[in-house]
């Protein structure tokens, strides 16, 4: 009976063992624990760079709604941005595009030096666009609020 004892304890041994080497690699950890929900279950760099390119493809997601709406609510949403909005947004498409890419590349390469700059690259330019995208959907959010909707989808497209 002792030694099932033990086993639940080296497996807790190993996991704070695997944190600390990623916390040891990674200075920022703890910020980037916060900033995309890191578990237990992401204990190395691959998979950090997974669960921050969910942040990148769910604010990716959001652009592409406004930039080719398809959906009644993206139809209705993108009235309210003029071409000066949609040309920020589209510089900030282009900016996650790119993050985007070199995770993928990061991801494809496996080394585990490139992944620790690549996560510190990507973080760097999330947090820089992080402020924009609050604007991009607090105008969304408001199109709800201040336009009239009159039964019939106005596109500008």
């Amino acid at each position: 009976m002792k030694q099932n004892a033990k086993e639940p304890k080296q497996a807790e041994d190993e996991v704070s063992a695997k944190i600390a080497e990623l916390k040891s690699k990674l200075k920022n950890y703890e910020a980037l624990k916060k900033e995309y929900d890191l578990t237990e279950e992401h204990l190395n760099t691959r998979a950090v760079m997974r669960k921050m390119g969910e942040t990148l493809e769910s604010y990716i997601k959001i652009l592409i709604q406004i930039l080719q709406p398809e959906e009644f609510h993206s139809l209705h949403e993108c009235t309210i941005f003029d071409d000066d909005d949609k040309e920020k947004i589209f510089d900030t498409y282009k900016s996650l595009m790119i993050t985007h890419r070199e995770l993928l590349l990061a991801e494809i390469l496996n080394e585990e030096k490139n992944n620790i700059s690549t996560i510190n690259y990507a973080n760097t330019e999330l947090v820089k666009i992080k402020p924009e995208m609050m604007k991009f959907v607090t105008k969304m959010q408001s199109s709800w609020k201040t336009q009239e909707i009159k039964g019939k989808a106005r596109y500008f497209g």
